[in-house]
């Protein structure tokens, strides 16, 4: 007779295998995986990731998913951003934006300004909220997924093992798009459009690539 223990190793050898070739099996339908970098453009642009006017100092950090910020008053008043009237503007479509702080299932609720008192800053973040959605869970005998809310990213990432899909991402090099951040002070509108272009694309397995290279010719 099969004593308990082998039979609880047994199990969980079958899981792990499962697992491993589940997520094997997903990595090969997605196909190769890409990276973007970004710049900020226009005017009032001291480097690639920030903006000076006098008034305000940003500095911007872009994620697969997210514009993240921080914005500093530099002014004596404080100011405050209205974020139900901010958008991400991609592909010329003007998308409502949350932003840190917010529960993704209140995602299409109101949001309250966030005041930034003079001479002080805040860390943020400006997420696109029709890109969040509920990933439904999966239960078996064996093994489970729990449901999640989760968020597409901002530019298509995979190419699904699809030379248009490739030939799309690749072709994003330059593409622009916008973060329209509305801040109020003293009663006065002061409506910002931050301008960012993406300067590369790159496959993830290059970008490992030259860093092996790198690794090898330092060494």
């Amino acid at each position: 007779m099969i004593k308990t223990k082998n039979i609880y190793t047994i199990v969980v050898i079958i899981l792990f295998v499962f697992l491993f070739c589940a997520s094997a099996t997903q990595k090969a339908y997605l196909g190769e995986h890409y990276t973007y970098s970004y710049k900020l453009i226009g005017d009032n642009v001291k480097s690639e990731r920030n903006f000076n006017d006098g008034k305000i100092d940003v500095d911007f950090y872009i994620t697969s998913k997210d514009v993240n910020f921080t914005l500093r008053n530099l002014t004596k008043e404080p100011m405050k951003i209205n974020w139900d009237e901010g958008s991400l503007i991609i592909f010329g479509s003007s998308k409502r934006i949350i932003h840190k702080g917010v529960k993704l299932i209140d995602r299409s609720n109101p949001q309250a300004p966030t005041v930034i008192p003079p001479n002080s800053s805040i860390d943020d973040l400006a997420s696109p909220a029709d890109n969040i959605y509920y990933r439904e869970g999966y239960y078996s005998q064996y093994t489970s997924s729990p449901g999640g809310w989760e968020a597409h990213d901002l530019f298509t990432s995979n190419d699904l093992k699809q030379a248009d899909t490739k030939k799309f991402i690749l072709g994003l090099k330059g593409t622009k798009f916008q973060l329209f951040l509305p801040i109020e002070q003293n009663g006065q509108k002061l409506n910002y459009t931050f301008e960012f272009e993406i300067k590369d694309v790159a496959a993830d397995s290059q970008l490992k690539s030259g860093k092996s290279k790198s690794s090898k010719k330092k060494g």
